[in-house]
């Protein structure tokens, strides 16, 4: 895991990647960990990912694609 950056960006909603792990950062900045060390949590990872693929558009889309590609 790369020492700290954002996916796609640091616009909201993003994926914080940190040393410690992967959080999702949604509009409003709310935080959900996704990954802590080599923990991953799956049930938030899924809510996560069926969020933001109903939202429909192609940010949200693009985000919830690169979970599951890397962190689920």
């Amino acid at each position: 895991m790369p020492r700290e950056s954002f996916y796609p960006d640091t616009n909201e909603p993003h994926i914080h990647l940190h040393r410690g792990g992967a959080t999702f950062t949604d509009v409003g900045h709310n935080h959900r960990t996704l990954v802590r060390g080599s923990l991953v949590y799956r049930g938030t990872v899924q809510e996560v990912i069926a969020d933001l693929q109903n939202r429909g558009d192609n940010r949200s889309v693009q985000i919830a694609q690169y979970i599951q590609a890397n962190l689920a």
